[in-house]
């Protein structure tokens, strides 16, 4: 076993994290909430990815089938149906069979009783047993839930093994009526409990620690990008986490693409530099944007620094219960507007022009943060109490080579948003100002 601070080792599989088997326990029952009578839900862990020859990709588990069972091993499926006769197959968990060749070149660091530790689920059977259990749970069940990647920038031509296992299904069982779990899940996963907002809030900690100990001290002309980056990852690794998703590294004008991770070129004196990194904890994520001055800052960099910041802190203070996603970004599209005839990027005639806003603002305001760094949300539903989101505006003058984005993430509360990271690491102009003195 691992040292339990929330990591994955290098194949991908979790062994201890923060959170207790009450926790997944109680994941289960509140889906069961969700569902009609005679429903049978099937998640998967999912797969190794190819990467070429008879390379993988590490392993990433469905966050769905984590929430589900605190596990992360590839190969796995829950079946899960809460009213089946039998107590014992209600919630069943079918994991890849232990043999020596598997043991030799991978590890086998779970055995059943760790399973049952983990999960709660107290049946655990192997993958050849996998259609047998489906004939039983099936005949009982009208309803079946399945679970397959349904973001809205998945593309669905993707090759996909666990959609070729859906229609194999759906061959073998035509007359079910087959549900979509992923809108399930997002209602779910949407409100944090104390739980996931102390992962989230050390997944913050770790991420400013880094940021503020080994990364800006090391910003300076002639430095590569590359370097930032490795001192970021380096940092991350040695507290006992990881990168939530490749950090974006970005000079001067190159901080006007949006996610640019090439991170190749050298930071010269004048420029600005844009981090947009996050952390891991216990599978829970943070994404923070600071931007650094290399060198002394100019007074046109200081007057867009601070029109960003003050539509950030106005934003948060727009965010809060009943507000809608769509709402909120209408909020920082006219604030962003208003900041553009401000500092004469656009005339005041342009100033509602949303196609003109958005040469300079092309992004949303933020995003639900969670167990995916783009986590589950729905833009038309009033944000609820203990929804997280970032808050995230920004502007992008490429002609001038200023790219200026802070993000941080909110809590919705039952009184309004509260800053998560803002408090941990500074963002607010005198200390931008500071840091190029």
């Amino acid at each position: 076993l691992c040292s339990g601070r929330g990591v994955e080792n290098r194949v991908g599989m979790h062994m201890e994290h923060d959170l207790s088997s009450a926790f997944f326990m109680q994941n289960r029952d509140r889906l069961r909430q969700w569902l009609p009578p005679r429903s049978t839900v099937i998640v998967w862990s999912g797969v190794h990815q190819v990467r070429s020859a008879d390379l993988v990709y590490p392993f990433h588990v469905n966050p769905n089938f984590w929430y589900l069972t605190g596990l992360a091993e590839p190969g796995m499926v829950l079946l899960y149906t809460p009213d089946y006769p039998e107590e014992e197959l209600r919630a069943v968990l079918v994991v890849p069979e232990a043999t020596e060749v598997r043991a030799r070149w991978e590890g086998v660091f779970f055995g059943v009783e760790d399973y049952i530790r983990v999960s709660g689920i107290r049946t655990v059977r192997t993958v050849d047993e996998l259609w047998g259990l489906l004939a039983r749970l099936l005949w009982h069940s009208t309803y079946v839930y399945v679970d397959v990647n349904e973001h809205d920038r998945y593309g669905v031509g993707v090759l996909d093994p666990v959609r070729q296992w859906v229609e194999d299904l759906k061959r073998r069982y035509p007359v079910h009526e087959y549900r979509r779990l992923a809108p399930v899940m997002a209602q779910l996963r949407m409100r944090k409990g104390e739980e996931e907002l102390s992962c989230i809030r050390r997944a913050i900690g770790v991420a400013a620690e880094v940021f503020r100990e080994e990364v800006l001290p090391g910003v300076a002309p002639g430095v590569w990008e590359y370097e930032v980056e490795g001192r970021l990852v380096g940092g991350l690794v040695r507290r006992g986490s990881l990168p939530a998703f490749p950090p974006i590294v970005a000079g001067g004008r190159r901080a006007c693409i949006l996610h640019y991770t090439r991170n190749r070129a050298r930071l010269e004196a004048g420029e600005l530099l844009l981090v947009d990194w996050g952390a891991t904890w216990s599978f829970y994520h943070s994404d923070l944007t600071r931007v650094v001055p290399v060198g002394k800052v100019t007074a046109r960099q200081r007057a867009v620094y601070e029109a960003v910041y003050e539509v950030h802190e106005a934003l948060v203070s727009f965010m809060g219960p009943g507000r809608t996603w769509i709402e909120v970004q209408r909020e920082a599209i006219r604030r962003v507007g208003e900041a553009l005839v401000a500092l004469k990027v656009l005339p005041a005639v342009h100033k509602e022009d949303v196609a003109q806003i958005k040469r300079y603002f092309p992004h949303g305001f933020g995003h639900w943060i969670g167990l995916d760094v783009h986590d589950w949300g729905f833009r038309d539903e009033p944000l609820m109490p203990g929804v997280v989101l970032t808050c995230e505006p920004g502007i992008y003058l490429d002609e001038e080579g200023i790219g200026i984005r802070i993000e941080n993430e909110v809590l919705i509360t039952e009184r309004g948003a509260e800053n998560l990271s803002g408090g941990v690491l500074p963002y607010d102009p005198e200390w931008f100002v500071s840091l190029g003195s």
